[in-house]
This record gives C-alpha cells, structure tokens and sequence, in this order.
C-alpha cells in the first residue's frame, strides 16, 4: 500500500513540478539531516517490497560522508524514489543498487558540494530511444508499450530539469543486456553548527491534524521513535477540541483540510490560547503542505509558523524543531 501511494504521489509531484521546471520556479529548503538514518529509512521503505515484487533494494552511505550534511532532504526523497520506482518496476533484473558519497572534486573547504547518488539496476538496460527520453518531457506511447519504459520519460526528464535548475545533474548510463546506472549530483552543504536539544518536547503532547487517514497514520508512525504523546484527528472541530483539553507544546496541521485550511485553523488555536489566558502555554506551529512555501502566500502573515514540505520527513521535522528550540 505504502508502495502504491508513493508511486502514485511522485507521478503527480512529476506532473506538479514540470511546470516549476519550465518557469524556473524551484527552490531549495535546507535543513541539516543524518544522512545514515535518512539513508535507513529509505531502505526501511522498500524492504515490504522485497518479497511482493522479487527485487531487493540495497542502500549504502560512503564512510567518507560527515554525519550531518545540510541539504533538502523532502526533493532529495522525491528524486532518488522516482528513480528507485522505475528500477523496481521496469528492470527484469533482481537487484536495485544505492551508493551515496561527496562527488570526489569536492572537499571540506569546497563552497558548493554535491552529494553523489547512484542508482544501478541489474535488467536489460535502455535502448538509446529511451535515453533521448532525457532530452524531451514525454515519450511516445508506442515506444512506451515496445520497451515497457512508461514511467521513465516524464519522471527522468523532470529529474533532470529540475536538478539543472538548483545547480545538480543526472546523467544516464545504459547498455541492452548490462542494466542502468542514473548518476544524480545533489546540492548540500557542510554542517557545523552542534543542534540544540528537543528533549524537553518528547514527553509533552503533540497535536496532529491531517484529513487523509493514511498520511496521518504515516507521519504518527514516523513521530513515535521520539515522542511519547501523539494525538491525532482528521477534522478541524475535533482538533480545537483536543487543542484546549491537552495543550500541546507542538501542533502540526496539513494545509489542506476538508472544512477550512491549516493556517485558519492556527490562527484559531492561537485566539483560544488568548482566550484562556494562560500566560504559561508556548505552542509551535508546523504546516504541511504538498506546494512550496512560495505557493502558499497567506505564509507570509505568520512568521513564525514552521513550513515542512510533504512527503513528511521525521528527520526534516527534528532539524526545523531543532533550529528553534531555544538552549
């Protein structure tokens, strides 16, 4: 089921950004992430699908790479699942390949290094009419249906744009009879700076609200590794209700509700925080949302309400909540 919802979620995050890629509109959210557990998790998500598709995915990190890299860890996920996707769907080979490293031109003191990502199927390979699949956004549906490739025109094509457009590449190495190797270069940055501790969050209550079950069971799954009371409801009534019986030190709200939106909502949760008058209450704000901030412009009237970019990642999530958590 996972599988079938991430498919279907990076085709139509393909379709979404191949007008972003077009217009120029993509941008970078930073965050700094532990690129082994991210790497895990990755792994982690795949593992189901070992014994139902017959093909096992293999992850592994360069012992080279620092623990923590800055980079945008939500379009990173999007670009390697779409590419992993297609291996595991289209290769007839039994073995899909991860490495992850530094690109070896850069260093420690290098102000723009690139985090390497290669993705190696072990099928048939692609025939060169594919490989100019590359080079236009879609792919004739008789070459779909000759070499069983319908997922790789749109997907690689806007990989590849929208990589150019933040200064990363792709590239694609193929033979008939010798599989597929996609060689992908990601922006990120060297982290220094120590995160501040969010331990004073894991034992307090955390409100979240989402009306799509399966999204909100996903992302209750992925919070209880670190915290100990999550609370979760798919209606807007039903979260004011629980947000003044429990007050929540964290709240995270999908943007897109079916009775209001998430920023209505907050600004409801904060009248009633006034209301009550409990000077003692500190609440964050977390919105998800499927657009980029830069979509979302009535944003920019809360300052100070957290914006995480969808699929929900545990280790985007931590890093934000860590960059603002006071020592």
């Amino acid at each position: 089921m996972i599988w079938s919802a991430n498919l279907l979620y990076s085709v139509a995050e393909n379709t979404l950004n191949y007008s972003k890629a077009e217009v120029g509109k993509l941008t970078l959210d930073q965050h700094a992430i532990n690129l082994r557990e991210y790497v895990g998790r990755i792994q982690e998500y795949y593992q189901a699908f070992n014994t139902t598709s017959g093909k096992t995915l293999t992850v592994s990190v360069s012992d080279t790479l620092p623990d923590l890299l800055k980079l945008d860890g939500t379009k990173l996920f999007q670009f390697v699942t779409n590419i992993i996707n297609n291996a595991f769907k289209y290769s007839t080979g039994e073995q899909v390949h991860c490495y992850m490293d530094l690109h070896p031109s850069f260093n420690q003191a290098s102000a723009s290094p690139m985090l390497r990502v290669l993705i190696r199927d072990f099928g048939e390979g692609m025939p060169m009419q594919a490989k100019r699949a590359l080079d236009s956004p879609f792919i004739y549906q008789s070459l779909s249906s000759s070499y069983g490739i319908s997922g790789i025109g749109l997907g690689l094509y806007t990989c590849k744009r929208l990589l150019e457009q933040i200064g990363g590449k792709l590239r694609i190495r193929s033979q008939q009879g010798r599989g597929t190797t996609v060689l992908m270069h990601f922006p990120c940055q060297f982290y220094h700076q120590k995160q501040e501790p969010i331990h004073r969050y894991t034992q307090q209550p955390l409100l979240l609200v989402d009306d799509n079950l399966f999204n909100l069971e996903i992302c209750r799954g992925a919070l209880e590794s670190h915290f100990a009371q999550i609370h979760c409801t798919d209606q807007a009534e039903s979260a004011l209700r629980l947000f003044k019986t429990l007050r929540p030190r964290l709240v995270i709200v999908d943007y897109r509700l079916k009775e209001t939106d998430g920023l209505v909502l907050i600004q409801q949760m904060r009248q009633l925080i006034i209301e009550m008058d409990d000077s003692t209450w500190e609440c964050q704000y977390f919105l998800l949302s499927a657009n980029d901030s830069d979509e979302i412009s009535a944003l920019r009237r809360f300052p100070d309400v957290v914006f995480i970019q969808k699929p929900f990642s545990l280790e985007v999530f931590l890093s934000k909540l860590a960059a603002i958590t006071p020592v």
